[in-house]
C-alpha cells in the first residue's frame, strides 16, 4: 500500500530554514571555517581536502560568500542532531543587541550631557 510506509506521510521533521551566512556559525560556534571545511570534505568524500583544494574551496566561500555543498550538509546534519544550537544562538544574537542597545544608550545620554554643559 502507497501510504503504509513509514515517513511517508509525515517526513522526519527538518532543521529550521537558517540564512546561508548563518549556517556555518550556528552549526559550529566557535570553530574556525577551515576546520568545518576540512571536516565536511571529510565526511563527504572520505578524505581530507589537499592543501591545494582547501585554497579554492576558501577562496570561492570568502569571494562568493556561498557554501559548496557538502559544508551546508554537514552544517544541516549538525543542526539537525542537535536542535538546540539555533536556539542558543538566538539567545546569544538576543543578548548581544541588548547589550549594543545599552552601550548606544549609554553614548547618546554621554552626548546629549556634554552639548547641555556647553
Amino acid at each position: 500500500m502507497l501510504f503504509s510506509r513509514p515517513g511517508l506521510l509525515h517526513p522526519p521533521a527538518r532543521p529550521p530554514d537558517i540564512p546561508e551566512d548563518q549556517l556555518l556559525p550556528t552549526a559550529f560556534p566557535g570553530r574556525s571555517e577551515v576546520a568545518v571545511f576540512r571536516e565536511a570534505h571529510a565526511a563527504w568524500y572520505g578524505q581530507p581536502p589537499s592543501a591545494a583544494q582547501l585554497d579554492r574551496l576558501m577562496g570561492d566561500y570568502l569571494v562568493r560568500s556561498a557554501l559548496p555543498f557538502f559544508v551546508r550538509h554537514h552544517c544541516r546534519e549538525q543542526i539537525a542532531r542537535h536542535p538546540s544550537l539555533p536556539a542558543i544562538r538566538a539567545q546569544r544574537l538576543r543578548r548581544s543587541r541588548r547589550v549594543s542597545l545599552l552601550i548606544l544608550l549609554a553614548l547618546a545620554l554621554a552626548v546629549t550631557g556634554a552639548l547641555l554643559l556647553a
